[in-house]
């Protein structure tokens, strides 16, 4: 790790990566918000919002002996496909950059935690977006009516960690540019 004091290690961390203002490419952070919001979980787990992040993260994915990063992810796949895969065989899943080099940073981050022999086991669950391109909060009709089904996903995956998710208010997905600005979950809530 590069910084001196290393932080204790903890069990799972769930992290939104994704540009928000650039539509579907900020599915990661949303759907991170929402699950967030609606649930608790047992034990508890980490969340954090990594936007664009890439090598800021090293210290925060190095604390965590598994990660599940949620991302809008170019595959070869029609929009709104989901997809799941261990971060290491990113390179086998993504077409081409997404517009931010956030994909390629967490890959060398991961190489250089595995270099000093602290790689967290990291899953990265997807949706192959429909506009990247266009500016704006909001996520394509494509990826918003899929949104349910990459929140199951998720969940299942903290299921297969021993992580017991609990609905604790019962709220429909949607974007909120407001909650963005004023709810944080870097680097830990509470």
């Amino acid at each position: 790790m590069h910084s001196e004091e290393a932080l204790p290690r903890r069990n799972v961390l769930v992290i939104g990566l994704g540009n928000i203002l650039l539509r579907d490419e900020g599915i990661g952070v949303h759907l991170l918000y929402h699950l967030r919001r609606k649930y608790s979980f047992q034990p508890a787990i980490a969340v954090a919002d990594g936007g664009t992040l890439g090598w800021q993260l090293m210290d925060v994915l190095a604390a965590f002996d598994h990660i599940v990063i949620i991302d809008a992810i170019n595959a070869a796949a029609k929009p709104g496909t989901i997809v799941r895969f261990k971060l290491e065989d990113l390179h086998k899943w993504v077409v081409k950059a997404s517009g931010s080099s956030h994909e390629v940073e967490i890959l060398e981050v991961m190489a250089a935690l595995q270099l000093v022999g602290e790689a967290p086991d990291a899953v990265v669950i997807g949706i192959v977006p429909e506009d990247v391109n266009g500016l704006g909060v909001y996520l394509s009709d494509t990826v918003l009516a899929r949104v349910s089904a990459l929140e199951d996903v998720v969940l299942h995956e903290l299921r297969g960690f021993g992580v017991v998710p609990s609905v604790q208010e019962d709220v429909a997905f949607d974007v909120d540019p407001d909650r963005l600005v004023h709810d944080t979950a870097w680097p830990y809530p509470e």
